[in-house]
């Protein structure tokens, strides 16, 4: 029983607090009083304490955003020969090159924040990203082996019939691409 517990079971820890970016649909940068981090070699150092305390090396990182530590901790990892299956958040503007170290560290699961599909509903958001990026990311990631989590913000208040329709029309052309969900806006009191 405790093996087949274990085979699905993740441990979880945090890296960072809070977010950097300042996206018009979520409060997160405002959550926690600010953006906080670890630096990678402590994030490191935590990994493998927990990852020997509990005898597994399966790591989900609770972060909003790993983007400030994540490229340093999966070069370390892969320095010391070690890989630590793991899941994370982080944005999209990061070169190939970040994806490729994180999956060579283990890294398996990634949400990375996508929100939109057209480029005037991105620059609406204040995402600070751009649709190009967005589509990069997915076809690395699918590339790589590591499984995009990703959703798309629907109702968005700013959103267009156009923007609608822009989106509608990238999803038919990438079907090959991991599938994005779809997650409802909802504003919310406080």
């Amino acid at each position: 029983v405790h093996a087949e517990y274990k085979a699905t079971s993740w441990l979880s820890l945090e890296g960072t607090r809070g977010c950097f970016a300042h996206c018009d649909f979520c409060d997160v940068h405002t959550s926690w009083s600010g953006f906080r981090k670890s630096s990678a070699e402590r994030i490191v150092d935590r990994v493998l304490a927990l990852a020997a305390k509990h005898r597994t090396d399966r790591i989900k990182f609770m972060d909003n955003v790993c983007d400030t530590w994540a490229e340093r901790y999966a070069e370390i990892l892969i320095e010391r020969k070690l890989r630590i299956t793991a899941f994370m958040e982080c944005r999209v503007h990061h070169p190939e090159v970040y994806w490729t170290k994180l999956a060579l560290s283990g890294v398996e699961a990634i949400q990375v924040g996508i929100e939109a599909l057209s480029p005037t509903l991105i620059r609406a958001m204040n995402k600070g990203t751009r649709a190009k990026q967005n589509l990069l990311v997915q076809k690395w990631l699918k590339e790589l082996g590591i499984d995009s989590l990703s959703n798309i913000i629907s109702n968005h208040p700013k959103s267009t019939l156009r923007e609608v329709a822009e989106t509608k029309h990238v999803l038919s052309l990438i079907p090959h691409l991991d599938e994005l969900s779809f997650s409802n806006l909802a504003l919310l009191i406080g």
